[in-house]
């Protein structure tokens, strides 16, 4: 069976964080992800509208996404976009490069952007990153707490705290998938060294008869996530429909958070 597949558009590449994140998670090959020349330069010169970055950089980002992403580029989806509608017809081409690459879904903050009426003919849902993530989460707890707990070693000027990073990524707009994480807090903090295994305190032994003795064992704890599958087309079919409901239902609850810059195609 293939992969769940989706297109990430340039809203959601745009924040450091987020890109950072749903990079992370495209490695460990849950899914299939993909994107275009145009949502790249959409992206990047929304960024360097900011003043805040220098393009070079910002091309070797892109850069490194194309080359550890395997074919993640789609092409030739052009001839695809005048024969489509959108409420902005500037969103065409993303809609075109999913078609194209045959995309389950759209992963995008502004779901009215990509109205159902357009891409139920295709097969094709607009989910909402949060929905998303929070999926992946779900059914591969600890291959996506891995893929977290790495992004944040990976930050080492200064160094991260879990607490923080699940800060940061609230701001992302992704409450459900910050609460989902925190189930799992453990699985964010990296396994013991070497180092640290030999000075552990040892094992207390008991007697055991002729002067031997055996260690005292504590009960095995049991592993949830051993026989965790990976995500296949066949149960992220949908995905947006009920991810979003349960999403919705809490919008209430929800900590406001800054919406994202618009993305100007």
């Amino acid at each position: 069976m293939s992969k769940f597949t989706v297109i990430l558009d340039a809203c959601v590449l745009y924040p450091t964080p987020l890109r950072d994140t749903l990079m992370r998670l495209t490695l460990t090959d849950l899914f299939k992800a993909h994107w275009t020349n145009d949502i790249h330069r959409e992206w990047v010169e929304a960024l360097l509208r900011q003043g805040k970055h220098q393009r070079e950089t910002l091309e070797r980002v892109r850069d490194l996404m194309d080359k550890h992403c395997r074919d993640a580029k789609v092409t030739h989806y052009e001839p695809l976009i005048d024969g489509l509608t959108l409420p902005d017809p500037d969103d065409r081409h993303v809609l075109a490069a999913a078609i194209r690459c045959n995309a389950d879904a759209i992963v995008i903050f502004n779901l009215k952007d990509f109205p159902e009426a357009s891409l139920t003919p295709y097969g094709i849902e607009a989910i909402h990153p949060d929905d998303f993530i929070y999926y992946q989460v779900d059914m591969a707890p600890s291959v996506c707490c891995k893929a977290i707990r790495d992004q944040r070693l990976a930050l080492k000027n200064p160094p991260m705290e879990v607490e923080k990073l699940l800060s940061i990524l609230q701001k992302q707009q992704l409450p459900q998938t910050v609460a989902r994480l925190k189930e799992f807090s453990e699985l964010l903090y990296p396994p013991y060294t070497i180092g640290a295994c030999l000075q552990a305190p040892k094992t207390p032994r008991a007697p055991c008869g002729r002067g031997r003795s055996t260690a005292i064992r504590a009960p095995a704890k049991s592993t949830p996530f051993a026989e965790e599958s990976l995500l296949q087309r066949n149960p992220q079919r949908s995905l947006s429909k009920r991810a979003s409901s349960q999403r919705h239902a809490s919008a209430a609850t929800k900590t406001p958070v800054k919406p994202t810059p618009t993305i100007s195609r």
